[in-house]
């Protein structure tokens, strides 16, 4: 059962980052009509009270960087090049929030926002980045857009039987899902496993062949020795071959093999007359745990990803 977990960290530091984006994002929107009436001094408080909002996302931002283990150097760099000294005095009370946001949002900050829980926060804006979405927007197809990473599947079922034929079940197969990247691992290591299995009975056979005296063993068919000499030689490279690319295969980090699985999976939807296709925002990431393996997977046996 999908469960929402409490974010800690650099998770917790992202959803007050997005929450104010929200912020700066509604008071942005405030300025845009010309028909408001304002007296002097109106136009540069308001760019003021902006600044401050942008101050505070920036802020905030610095906080998920050093939450997340981004170094000072590499944030003073980003910050128009400035040293990793300058950084750490800019904001160096980024450093208390990331202290405490390691055990989670505090309380105060979340009745500050009107909610009581990490969960509302996000769900609120959920229902805000759903409302102001516009088409061709990051996750415009997704229906947890910021609260999505905070769902935890639970431990992953037993998906050795689901089929990934159809599109969107393999398009899943694919996906950040902790349940996908179990079920990706599974099924790579058994087609290692058979490949390995299949390259070491080659071997020993070829190995028996060698240190055999056939001749003795087919005395009255000469033509059979030859022929089991030759085959032995033909099969011996590609035994080894396959025990190779095997050994290479097993060697590549999921992460590595998924994003090449995807751009295949994007060039043979483009091949297929789908010009428009990218493979889906809202399957990425940790937000990717609120999608479960679709339904069209279910009831047939599969086979691997490698058999489309």
């Amino acid at each position: 059962m999908t469960e929402v977990r409490e974010p800690r960290g650099a998770d917790a530091a992202r959803l007050l980052y997005a929450d104010a984006a929200r912020r700066l994002s509604d008071f942005s929107r405030r300025l845009v009509p010309t028909s408001r009436d304002h007296d002097g001094g109106d136009y540069l408080r308001e760019a003021l009270l902006a600044t401050r909002e942008a101050e505070r996302l920036l802020a905030l931002a610095v906080v998920v960087e050093r939450a997340s283990g981004t170094t000072w150097e590499t944030i003073g760099d980003t910050a128009e090049g400035i040293t990793r000294q300058s950084a750490q005095k800019k904001w160096a009370d980024t450093a208390v929030m990331v202290t405490a946001l390691a055990e989670g949002i505090p309380t105060g900050a979340l009745r500050s926002r009107g909610v009581s829980t990490a969960a509302g926060l996000a769900e609120d804006l959920d229902v805000w980045y759903v409302r102001h979405r516009r088409p061709g927007d990051i996750d415009d197809d997704a229906e947890r857009p910021i609260s999505g990473y905070l769902l935890d599947p639970g431990p992953a079922p037993d998906l050795s039987a689901y089929d990934t034929g159809p599109d969107e079940a393999y398009e899943w197969l694919l996906s950040d899902h902790p349940w996908a990247r179990v079920e990706r691992l599974r099924r790579a290591e058994s087609g290692w496993d058979d490949e390995l299995r299949n390259a070491a009975t080659v071997r020993d056979w070829t190995d028996r062949m060698q240190s055999t005296d056939r001749r003795e063993r087919y005395p009255h068919n000469p033509e059979i020795a030859e022929n089991l000499r030759g085959l032995a030689d033909l099969m011996r490279p590609i035994a080894d071959d396959q025990q190779l690319r095997a050994h290479l295969d097993a060697a590549v980090p999921d992460d590595v093999r998924v994003q090449q699985l995807r751009a295949r999976w994007v060039t043979h939807q483009h091949a297929q007359g789908q010009d428009d296709y990218r493979y889906p925002e809202h399957l990425l990431g940790l937000g990717a745990a609120a999608y479960p393996p679709p339904v069209s997977g279910s009831g047939r046996s599969s086979g691997t990803e490698d058999d489309r």
